[in-house]
């Protein structure tokens, strides 16, 4: 992944803010005799957990025995953090990009592990993706997605049979229109079209699983409401 390391020593002070048990926890480091360091290891620290945290984290890197030693993943990570929380982590930048696929980071972990990260790769990525598409081209997927999840033995859908259902809830008004959204879709990676496995014909599917697709649906339908 393209990841910067950065290291920071122990600092000098520390703003306010932060709560009373980390408060104790500092209070408990500095009555600890100076020669006693604490290393702390940090994967991906402008990872989303970890966004509301870093005010706290930095309090805790402020405390003279500390050493925080992280990751981060992109390049304008540094602006999440205030000047005071920069003064306090006092970081040490050294570039240790790999150019490796996420993917490689999961590859000895367990397989849960390994497929909820896919899984929410796969989510995160089909609604970014779909919220970018015009509204015509979210209702044409919508109707495709809902129409696969009703029938857990479908294969796949036709484009005539898909063409007659977006016609029946106005969203396109020629095959046209229909091609240029499968188009899309195709380029995006949300479609792929498939063989009829009795050779009738070609057929249009959605390569995530079902518990994918109803997460996607629900993303898009939360993206709405907002």
């Amino acid at each position: 992944t393209a990841s910067g390391a950065a290291a920071a020593g122990g600092g000098g002070g520390g703003g306010g803010g932060a709560p009373a048990a980390l408060r104790a926890l500092v209070d408990d480091i500095h009555r600890e005799p100076r020669d006693r360091h604490a290393f702390v290891v940090i994967h991906n620290l402008d990872g989303p957990g970890l966004r509301g945290d870093v005010s706290l984290l930095s309090e805790l890197a402020a405390c003279p025995q500390v050493h925080v030693i992280a990751s981060i993943d992109h390049a304008m990570a540094p602006l999440l953090w205030d000047s005071g929380d920069a003064a306090r982590f006092r970081w040490q930048y050294f570039n240790a990009t790999t150019f490796q696929p996420y993917i490689v980071e999961t590859s000895k972990a367990p397989s849960l592990l390994v497929d909820v990260f896919k899984s929410g790769v796969v989510t995160a990525g089909a609604g970014t993706v779909l919220r970018s598409l015009v509204l015509g081209a979210q209702e044409v997927f919508k109707v495709l997605a809902e129409h696969l999840l009703e029938d857990e033995e479908c294969e796949g859908v036709a484009f005539a049979h898909l063409y007659r259902m977006c016609r029946e809830r106005y969203l396109v008004r020629d095959e046209g229109v229909l091609r240029q959204h499968l188009v899309e879709f195709v380029d995006h990676q949300l479609l792929r079209v498939r063989p009829a496995s009795d050779n009738s014909g070609e057929l249009l599917t959605i390569p995530m699983s079902r518990a994918d697709m109803q997460a996607v649906l629900e993303d898009l339908q939360a993206a709405r409401a907002e």
